[in-house]
């Protein structure tokens, strides 16, 4: 039996036969009515090829009787990223295989998303709040609103996958502040709040860095002469240069920003920090510099931005000590 041999078989199941063939050779559910009335109106065979099935398909099932078939388990692949986790976690996705659905389950029940949804669901009972569960990237763009719904979330989910416990969970959120008055979380969006991360992101360039360290207003170069036309190379080999004398490590650490003492020297970078979604790793970023030297003079949280994600996104390199 073949590909063209069972588009259309009514007679052998009924009116359901076109329905039958179709879930048999379309995956694609939208082909169902279409396929249908094709078949019903007797249509040359040749037309309900299905365009990303040209060749005909001559696998059969096997021959030999598979002994106790129904009783064997199924095998496949849990392949997840868990809401919390970002598209660029260092981790990646769960990739487990299974065997079985009891398999499966333990597996699933093994994720924060399985918690996390189930407080979800007694947040929103209870106090209206509907929180989505995406994942976050620098296209999510989350008003603050939403960040301070989903940082409870991360919250609740945890302490209901450590007490395994919904009635102290439901306790905690009657127990809360904001129970009564949902309204207390609202945060109202600034301007300071309109930043659109992917595009700094596309425009986090070498060039753009330079100028920035070009710019008058911070000095930079007055100290630092010669970086401001260095090459990305230069940058994550040299030494950071300072009037009368040098400075030690290199100036960038690719694919580190949080390392790179060229991000690690700037203050008031905490604004600009803030801006980022929660799933990049931000730690060591946090403390502050002392440049630029000027007093009350600072980069902008967009040109902190910039130069953010130009180191992060530059080719890493093996680090010292790393295998």
């Amino acid at each position: 039996e073949t590909f063209r041999e069972n588009i259309c078989v009514p007679n052998q199941y009924g009116d359901k036969g076109a329905e039958i063939a179709r879930k048999a050779f379309w995956p694609n559910s939208g082909d169902a009515h279409d396929q249908k009335q094709l078949c019903n109106k007797n249509a040359d065979i040749d037309s309900f090829e299905h365009p990303n099935f040209q060749n005909v398909v001559e696998d059969k099932w096997p021959e030999n009787q598979v002994v106790n078939y129904h009783r064997t388990k199924p095998t496949g692949k849990f392949f997840f990223r868990e809401y919390d986790q970002g598209v660029d976690a260092d981790d990646g996705p769960v990739n487990i295989d299974v065997v079985g659905v009891e398999q499966l389950a333990r597996e699933v029940r093994d994720t924060s998303d399985f918690y996390a949804c189930g407080a979800k669901r007694y947040l929103h009972f209870l106090t209206g709040i509907s929180i989505p569960m995406v994942m976050e990237d620098l296209s999510t763009n989350f008003n603050p609103t939403e960040l301070v719904h989903r940082k409870i979330l991360k919250c609740l989910g945890p302490d209901l996958k450590r007490t395994n416990n919904p009635k102290e969970t439901i306790r905690k959120i009657i127990a809360s502040d904001f129970y009564l008055n949902p309204d207390i979380l609202n945060v109202e969006k600034t301007e300071e709040d309109q930043v659109d991360l992917v595009g700094i992101e596309r425009n986090a360039t070498l060039e753009n860095v330079q100028e920035i360290l070009r710019n008058q207003t911070y000095g930079c170069i007055n100290c630092h002469g010669g970086i401001d036309n260095w090459t990305e190379s230069d940058f994550s080999d040299e030494e950071l240069p300072i009037y009368g004398g040098s400075g030690v490590d290199p100036v960038v650490i690719p694919a580190h920003p949080c390392d790179s003492k060229l991000l690690k020297l700037l203050k008031n970078k905490q604004v600009a920090m803030q801006m980022l979604p929660n799933h990049l790793n931000l730690d060591g970023c946090e403390p502050e510099g002392r440049m630029p030297a000027y007093p009350e003079v600072s980069l902008s949280p967009e040109e902190i931005l910039t130069i953010y994600f130009w180191i992060r996104n530059m080719p890493a390199r093996e680090r010292e000590g790393e295998d």
